[in-house]
C-alpha cells in the first residue's frame, strides 16, 4: 500500500507485513475513481448505425473486465 509520496520518492507499506520500503521516484500516476462517459459515443451514434461502448464507457471497472468486454463485443460483430 502506498503511504507518502514526497521528496522524490513514495514509501510504500506491505499489508500483511507492515514492512515499509521507500523508493526513489521521477513522477507518480494516481488513478483513483472512474466514471462512465458516454458523450463520444453518443455523437458516433447520430453518425453511424453500429456504435459499441467497451470498457469504462459501458461500464466502471477493472482492466480485466474492460478487456474481456472488448474481446466479448467484438466477437458478437
Amino acid at each position: 500500500m502506498l503511504v507518502e509520496i514526497g521528496g522524490g520518492e513514495i514509501t510504500l507499506q506491505h499489508m500483511k507485513s507492515g514492512d515499509r520500503i521507500s523508493r526513489q521516484i521521477d513522477n507518480v500516476v494516481l488513478a483513483v475513481g472512474a466514471k462512465e462517459d458516454k458523450r463520444l459515443a453518443g455523437e458516433l451514434e447520430q453518425v453511424f448505425t453500429r456504435v459499441r461502448t467497451v470498457g469504462d464507457a459501458h461500464r466502471v471497472g477493472r482492466i480485466h473486465n474492460a478487456v474481456r468486454d472488448a474481446f466479448d463485443t467484438a466477437w458478437e460483430l
